[in-house]
Formats: C-alpha cells, structure tokens, sequence
C-alpha cells in the first residue's frame, strides 16, 4: 500500500508535469530577449575615472552607464559628475 501511496503523491504529478511540459510550445513574443544592462559609476569611484567606466561598459557589451556624483573626470581630476559642471568639463 506504501508504494501505491508513493506513486499517486509523487511520481505522478511528476510524470504529468514533465509529459506536459514536452507538449507545449513556446510563443515567439515570450522567448527570451536581450536585456538591457547598465554599470554604475559608484561602483567604480575610488579606482577609476568615468572615461574608464566608459570603456568598462562598452567591452562588457552594457547598453548604460549610471553617473553618479563621486566619480572623477580624467582630464579633471578634481572635477566631480554635477549639475555644475562647465561645458568643457561635459566635452
């Protein structure tokens, strides 16, 4: 009586999970797509400059770069990311 016991509770609703599983299709619309990937510059603020950052995303095939105020210009050192920065710092 176990084994049948053993064999309703569990191996079935397996069997039928994997026989169900093998019958269907997934549609084209719910196949995976690429996803969108972005680094942030904290991460990277005691070590390297955004220019570095930069070169970083682009050589792990990131589609972003999230700025943040603590990293460093490498023309400017002492130049952090802000809102006040001059038009040359943003060149």
């Amino acid at each position: 009586m176990k084994i049948k016991t053993f064999f309703i509770a569990i191996l079935l609703p397996i069997l039928c999970a994997i026989l169900m599983h093998s019958c269907v299709e997934i549609p084209k619309e719910l196949k995976v797509k690429h996803r969108k990937i972005a680094l942030h510059s904290y991460v990277y603020h005691k070590y390297a400059t955004i220019e570095d950052v930069i070169e970083q995303a682009q050589s792990l095939g990131a589609d972003a770069v999230v700025l943040s105020q603590t990293i460093k210009f490498g023309k400017y050192p002492n130049v952090k990311i802000s809102p006040n920065i001059s038009d040359e710092q943003k060149a």
